[in-house]
């Protein structure tokens, strides 16, 4: 359960989140993301499909995954922050005032692609599909309340 995640320090210390100091919060986060955004670049690397961007990668041992793996293991590494999210949700008005915030969203929007509200409008939503005609359509729906 989210509200009652437990951390433990290196020191062995268990803690709720909830009951972080607040830069070991960030500091928490911080180091997630981090790592989450270091397997991104490593995809970016393995997408270049040139022969001199292969050589390069191999050459200087340049870590290279691809895209699928890293979205899945990104996908993970969020499913494991979110107790630490959804605190910093409580704290935002105090995490704004420390200066590692910038970092901590700066890797967030790497990672994630986005600054800010994801505009896709439908197209990500599963299609429904008439199997007479093989054909496939977004779902529609009244947005109206």
């Amino acid at each position: 359960m989210i509200l009652n995640h437990i951390h433990v320090t290196k020191e062995g210390k268990r803690l709720r989140v909830a009951e972080l100091e607040t830069i070991h919060l960030l500091n928490i986060l911080r180091g997630y993301f981090r790592k989450a955004n270091e397997i991104f670049v490593a995809s970016q690397q393995n997408s270049k499909d040139d022969s001199l961007n292969r050589y390069k990668n191999k050459l200087y041992g340049y870590r290279s995954v691809d895209p699928e793996t890293a979205a899945l293991a990104i996908e993970e590494t969020l499913e494991t922050v979110m107790p630490y999210i959804f605190e910093a949700l409580f704290r935002a008005d105090e995490l704004k005032n420390y200066k590692e915030w910038e970092e901590l969203r700066g890797f967030m929007q790497s990672v994630l692609q986005r600054e800010g509200k994801l505009d896709t409008g439908l197209t990500l939503l599963p299609p429904s599909v008439d199997q007479d005609r093989g054909y496939v359509y977004p779902i529609e729906f009244d947005d109206t309340d």
